[in-house]
């Protein structure tokens, strides 16, 4: 007796006639792991201007000085008004190449396999492609530092402090480290760069001297700011407090300040799944792709802290 089988990976809901395969819905799971993986992994594309594409190979963004109080006149009765220029200029954006991760999962193996198999594919390509993606933008911003400014904007902010090179103890680093932030941010509002979306981004071994630093996370201090027990502190001098691994290493660098107005980050693709049975390896080639292309835009928003 012939049965009808139900199929739960299968649009249609039935099993593919032989000679033929319909996949889709596990297609589908393996893509939303690979995205949420990445989200969650990735730290840099929330720290700068995302913009998404979905035709063209560049983005515009466009580049405007600021008005001071030098460039406000005093009106005299039946003159012409002075007029004044605001400059601007604009960043173009390109698209690089596509990246992508890929491998072939053998049919069998992963029938055979007692774990979620493609759960940890997923996760080690998010992760191989939000690592890529993180140093890419850490690598613009530490170039920021030494861009040329356009269209009016000031040069980004380099704090030296020597202490934080000199430091015996965690404590001690910690504190001039943050010494040091405080002093970057303040460079920051003379700048009069807005005080929202304020961040740092730091070494893990830095962060974790921040928690030990002094005032950081003490109760004295701070309110809820992180502490010891969680290993965590969240923000200082209204900065927000991040780590990564994925720093370029520029010597004597311990962190970079910034504001999402620093970097344009423009995406043509999307991290994109595919999976593809090839009937002559019988096994699924599996491929996350992703492109993109990033620029600076704005150096004024822009600061780095060194140790020398």
């Amino acid at each position: 007796m012939a049965f009808t089988i139900t199929n739960p990976i299968n649009t249609d809901g039935v099993s593919a006639v032989p000679g033929k395969d319909n996949r889709d819905l596990g297609l589908k799971l393996y893509s939303n792991m690979v995205l949420e993986a990445f989200d969650k992994k990735n730290v840099g594309r929330s720290l700068v201007t995302y913009r998404m594409i979905t035709s063209g190979v560049s983005s515009q963004f466009l580049v405007a000085g600021e008005f001071t109080d030098a460039d406000v006149s005093t009106h005299t009765p039946g003159a012409d008004v002075d007029t004044k220029v605001l400059k601007y200029d604009e960043v173009d954006i390109k698209i690089e190449d596509k990246l992508y991760v890929s491998t072939i999962v053998d049919k069998l193996d992963e029938k055979l396999s007692h774990f979620d198999h493609r759960a940890t594919l997923a996760r080690q390509r998010s992760s191989a492609l939000s690592d890529k993606l993180d140093k890419t933008i850490f690598t613009t911003i530490d170039a920021a530092i030494s861009a040329t400014p356009k269209a009016g904007q000031k040069a980004a902010t380099v704090t030296v402090n020597t202490d934080i090179a000199n430091a015996t103890t965690l404590e001690e680093k910690g504190n001039a480290i943050l010494e040091s932030i405080f002093v970057t941010a303040g460079d920051f509002n003379k700048k009069n760069v807005p005080t929202e979306q304020r961040y740092f981004v730091t070494t893990p071994d830095n962060y974790q001297a921040l928690v030990l630093a002094t005032k950081s996370v003490d109760k004295d201090y701070t309110n809820g700011n992180g502490g010891i027990d969680e290993g965590s502190v969240m923000k200082i001098s209204g900065v927000s407090i991040i780590w990564t691994n994925n720093l370029p290493g520029t010597a004597d660098v311990e962190g970079y300040m910034l504001t999402p107005d620093a970097v344009g980050l423009v995406s043509a693709m999307e991290v994109e799944s595919e999976g593809n049975y090839l009937p002559e390896k019988l096994g699924w080639l599996l491929t996350d792709v992703m492109a993109y292309g990033i620029g600076v835009l704005d150096t004024t928003p822009v600061g780095v802290i060194k140790s020398a």
